[in-house]
């Protein structure tokens, strides 16, 4: 598959997809939140062109895969229709594009207008970055992506300070990005867990565990990659 392209019935309810392909290896995909990390292809949202890889590159699809859509609605005040016309394109691919996960460590967010934390990865092989697929919710404020060569040279990949529901999707590159092996890319993520976060669904700050579960606080990007 070289492309996937998503249409909705009425584009005002559909907020943002998450798409992935997922096989029996990954378990039961049924609930909010469930999609694993390592199956995502891309993400839509309004505006957005068709999720396409590079022409060197595409998925290989099998029968006992599944194409999972992690649909996020938001209402009209009216009844309206949620439904999606989805489009796959399929041609020759040489290389499978392939998901590095950088994940917030699992703990909890305390009360606290700026919680700081930190994920990173280093590289084994040299990659092609195709892809951030970054994954926040209610209470993260700013997102800061960087990749350390090992030369100590230093990119940004993603900055975002002013994180909103709005924000998630997949922020594809015009080109590939290019990063050697042994490049560190890292992660912080700041989290405003206060009264004065006007996202927050908390009315009364509390602890909140990081995770995907409902009730919890996400908090991870999918690197999409191509490794040589």
């Amino acid at each position: 598959m070289r492309a996937i392209d998503i249409t909705p019935d009425v584009p005002s309810v559909i907020r943002h997809v998450q798409v992935a392909l997922s096989g029996p290896s990954d378990g039961p995909t049924a609930g909010p939140g469930s999609i694993p990390i390592h199956s995502l292809i891309g993400a839509w949202s309004y505006g957005y062109h068709a999720i396409a890889f590079p022409e060197n590159a595409g998925l290989e699809l099998h029968g006992i895969d599944e194409l999972v859509l992690h649909v996020f609605v938001q209402p009209s005040g009216r009844r309206e229709s949620a439904g999606l016309e989805v489009g796959l394109y399929f041609g020759e691919g040489q290389i499978e594009p392939q998901i590095i996960p950088l994940r917030i460590p699992e703990g909890h967010i305390p009360p606290s207008p700026a919680y700081m934390a930190t994920s990173r990865v280093t590289i084994p092989v040299d990659i092609e970055l195709l892809a951030l697929i970054p994954d926040f919710r209610d209470l993260a404020t700013e997102i800061t992506i960087l990749a350390i060569k090992p030369n100590g040279s230093t990119m940004r990949l993603f900055h975002l300070d002013g994180w909103s529901t709005f924000w998630i999707g997949a922020y594809r590159y015009p080109s590939p990005i290019h990063l050697p092996a042994g490049t560190t890319i890292t992660l912080d993520a700041r989290y405003n867990n206060s009264t004065h976060n006007v996202q927050s669904l908390n009315r009364v700050p509390t602890r909140v565990p990081i995770g995907a579960a409902a009730g919890e606080e996400p908090g991870s990007v999918a690197l999409q990659v191509l490794a040589y």
